[in-house]
Protein backbone atom coordinates (compact mmCIF):
# COMPACT_ATOMS: atom_id res chain seq x y z
CA UNK A 1 0.00 0.00 0.00
CA UNK A 2 1.19 3.62 -0.94
CA UNK A 3 2.04 5.54 2.29
CA UNK A 4 0.98 8.60 0.28
CA UNK A 5 -2.68 7.55 -0.35
CA UNK A 6 -5.48 7.52 2.27
CA UNK A 7 -6.22 4.21 3.38
CA UNK A 8 -10.11 3.23 2.37
CA UNK A 9 -11.69 4.05 5.39
CA UNK A 10 -10.50 6.95 5.70
CA UNK A 11 -11.48 7.98 1.83
CA UNK A 12 -14.92 6.87 3.04
CA UNK A 13 -15.21 9.10 6.46
CA UNK A 14 -13.58 12.15 4.12
CA UNK A 15 -16.05 11.15 1.10
CA UNK A 16 -18.77 11.17 4.70
CA UNK A 17 -17.69 14.43 5.34
CA UNK A 18 -17.99 15.88 2.14
CA UNK A 19 -20.99 15.11 1.95
CA UNK A 20 -22.66 16.29 5.20
CA UNK A 21 -20.99 19.36 4.51
CA UNK A 22 -22.35 19.96 1.44
CA UNK A 23 -26.13 19.11 3.07
CA UNK A 24 -25.77 21.35 5.40
CA UNK A 25 -27.22 24.53 3.47
CA UNK A 26 -29.95 22.43 1.48
CA UNK A 27 -31.45 20.01 3.52
CA UNK A 28 -33.52 22.49 5.96
CA UNK A 29 -35.21 23.77 2.38
CA UNK A 30 -35.69 20.83 0.62
CA UNK A 31 -39.07 20.36 1.93
CA UNK A 32 -40.03 23.91 2.40
CA UNK A 33 -43.40 24.25 0.65
CA UNK A 34 -42.45 27.91 -0.59
CA UNK A 35 -39.07 27.72 -1.56
CA UNK A 36 -38.45 27.92 -4.97
CA UNK A 37 -35.13 25.82 -4.93
CA UNK A 38 -37.17 23.22 -2.87
CA UNK A 39 -36.85 21.05 -6.15
CA UNK A 40 -33.44 21.16 -6.67
CA UNK A 41 -32.71 20.63 -2.98
CA UNK A 42 -34.99 17.23 -3.11
CA UNK A 43 -33.02 16.26 -6.42
CA UNK A 44 -29.73 16.61 -4.57
CA UNK A 45 -31.08 14.65 -1.23
CA UNK A 46 -31.53 11.83 -3.72
CA UNK A 47 -28.49 11.74 -5.26
CA UNK A 48 -25.56 13.02 -2.68
CA UNK A 49 -24.52 9.58 -2.61
CA UNK A 50 -23.24 9.67 -6.40
CA UNK A 51 -21.40 13.09 -5.68
CA UNK A 52 -18.37 12.38 -4.44
CA UNK A 53 -18.01 8.66 -5.16
CA UNK A 54 -14.09 9.53 -6.63
CA UNK A 55 -13.12 10.21 -2.59
CA UNK A 56 -14.00 6.56 -1.79
CA UNK A 57 -12.90 5.23 -5.09
CA UNK A 58 -10.11 7.16 -6.38
CA UNK A 59 -9.96 4.85 -9.66
CA UNK A 60 -13.59 6.80 -10.88
CA UNK A 61 -13.16 10.09 -12.01
CA UNK A 62 -14.55 13.61 -10.28
CA UNK A 63 -15.47 14.88 -13.11
CA UNK A 64 -17.54 13.48 -15.91
CA UNK A 65 -15.86 15.22 -19.33
CA UNK A 66 -15.10 11.57 -20.82
CA UNK A 67 -19.03 10.75 -20.82
CA UNK A 68 -19.49 14.12 -22.23
CA UNK A 69 -17.00 13.92 -24.71
CA UNK A 70 -18.47 10.31 -26.44
CA UNK A 71 -22.20 11.93 -26.32
CA UNK A 72 -20.76 15.38 -28.02
CA UNK A 73 -21.36 14.20 -31.92
CA UNK A 74 -24.64 12.71 -31.43
CA UNK A 75 -25.26 16.16 -29.49
CA UNK A 76 -23.81 18.30 -32.26
CA UNK A 77 -26.00 16.31 -35.13
CA UNK A 78 -29.20 17.11 -33.25
CA UNK A 79 -27.68 20.74 -33.03
CA UNK A 80 -27.44 21.15 -36.51
CA UNK A 81 -30.78 19.48 -37.40
CA UNK A 82 -32.80 21.33 -34.94
CA UNK A 83 -33.66 18.30 -32.71
CA UNK A 84 -36.97 18.81 -31.15
CA UNK A 85 -37.05 22.27 -31.68
CA UNK A 86 -38.81 22.03 -35.19
CA UNK A 87 -42.50 21.25 -36.01
CA UNK A 88 -41.25 18.30 -38.25
CA UNK A 89 -39.20 16.58 -36.12
CA UNK A 90 -41.83 16.56 -33.39
CA UNK A 91 -44.12 15.44 -35.73
CA UNK A 92 -42.37 12.67 -37.19
CA UNK A 93 -40.97 11.21 -33.92
CA UNK A 94 -37.60 12.70 -34.56
CA UNK A 95 -36.96 13.89 -31.30
CA UNK A 96 -38.19 10.56 -29.54
CA UNK A 97 -35.56 9.23 -31.83
CA UNK A 98 -32.47 11.44 -31.38
CA UNK A 99 -33.69 10.83 -27.30
CA UNK A 100 -33.47 7.22 -27.88
CA UNK A 101 -29.84 7.44 -29.70
CA UNK A 102 -28.77 9.42 -26.44
CA UNK A 103 -29.95 6.99 -23.98
CA UNK A 104 -28.36 4.49 -25.91
CA UNK A 105 -25.02 6.16 -26.34
CA UNK A 106 -25.11 6.44 -22.65
CA UNK A 107 -25.63 3.12 -21.74
CA UNK A 108 -22.96 1.50 -24.25
CA UNK A 109 -20.40 4.23 -23.13
CA UNK A 110 -21.18 3.62 -19.72
CA UNK A 111 -20.56 -0.78 -20.56
CA UNK A 112 -17.59 -0.19 -21.98
CA UNK A 113 -16.16 2.22 -19.69
CA UNK A 114 -17.12 -0.72 -17.25
CA UNK A 115 -15.39 -3.02 -18.86
CA UNK A 116 -18.34 -5.06 -20.01
CA UNK A 117 -19.68 -5.60 -23.88
CA UNK A 118 -22.52 -3.46 -24.43
CA UNK A 119 -24.11 -6.20 -27.28
CA UNK A 120 -24.77 -8.98 -24.32
CA UNK A 121 -25.42 -5.87 -21.64
CA UNK A 122 -28.00 -4.56 -24.37
CA UNK A 123 -29.39 -7.92 -24.68
CA UNK A 124 -30.08 -8.59 -21.14
CA UNK A 125 -31.81 -4.92 -20.97
CA UNK A 126 -34.20 -6.16 -22.99
CA UNK A 127 -34.65 -9.15 -21.80
CA UNK A 128 -35.45 -7.89 -18.25
CA UNK A 129 -37.90 -5.62 -19.41
CA UNK A 130 -36.98 -2.41 -17.71
CA UNK A 131 -37.21 -0.63 -21.30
Amino acid sequence: MDPSRPAPRARRAGRHRLEQRLAAPWVPVADAPVAVHAPLCRRRRRHRGELFVFVAHPAAPADHTLAARRLRPLVTARTIRGGARSATATATGAATATATKLATATRCGTWRTHGRDPFPACHQLLRSGQL
